[in-house]
C-alpha cells in the first residue's frame, strides 16, 4: 500500500522523515489537514523545544498544555479536495490530528467522499474544548442516524 502522511509539526516532521523519508511507498507532506485550505496556527507544548523527541499534543487548538509553548504558522490543506485529487481507491484514512478531526469529518460527510473510502479511523479529542466535544457528539449522532458504518470515531 501507499501511505500519505501529513505532518505540520517541524519536530515530528523531522522524525517522520528520518524514519520513512527513503521509503518509496510513503509520501510525507509538511502541512496540516482541515476542512478548508488556509493558514493555521499550530501550538506546541513547551517541552517540544527542550526534548527533540517530544512531539505529543501539537495542535491547531490552543489548550493549557500549550502555555509557554511555541505557536507557528502552518499551511492546512482541504482534506476533501486532496482526497478527490488522488484519483485512486482509498483503503484507509487514519486521523490523529488533535482536534482538527471535527472539521475534517464534517467536510467529508457534507461532501459524501466518505462513501468512496474503505475505512475512516479517527481518534477524537473532545477533551480539548466544549465546542469540540459538542461537534464530536453531533458527528456521532449523525453517523448513527445515517447508518454510516465506515467511519469509526472510537479509534485510538
Amino acid at each position: 500500500m501507499k501511505v500519505v502522511a501529513f505532518e505540520p509539526d517541524p519536530t515530528a516532521l523531522k522524525i517522520l522523515r528520518d524514519r520513512f523519508g527513503n521509503d518509496e511507498r510513503v509520501t510525507i507532506i509538511a502541512k496540516a489537514v482541515g476542512g478548508a485550505a488556509r493558514t493555521a496556527t499550530l501550538y506546541q507544548r513547551p517541552d517540544t523545544q527542550k526534548n527533540v523527541r517530544m512531539t505529543e499534543w501539537s495542535s491547531l487548538f490552543e489548550v493549557p498544555e500549550h502555555a509557554d509553548g511555541r505557536a507557528i504558522e502552518v499551511e492546512a490543506i482541504d482534506l476533501v479536495q486532496f482526497l478527490k485529487g488522488l484519483g485512486e481507491p482509498i483503503a484507509v484514512v487514519k486521523m490523529d490530528i488533535e482536534g482538527a478531526e471535527a472539521e475534517c469529518i464534517e467536510s467529508m460527510l457534507n461532501d459524501g467522499i466518505y462513501r468512496s473510502i474503505g475505512h475512516v479511523l479517527v481518534e477524537t479529542h473532545e477533551r480539548l474544548s466544549q465546542d469540540l466535544a459538542n461537534r464530536i457528539a453531533a458527528l456521532r449522532d449523525r453517523i448513527g442516524r445515517e447508518g454510516i458504518n465506515n467511519i469509526d470515531l472510537g479509534w485510538g
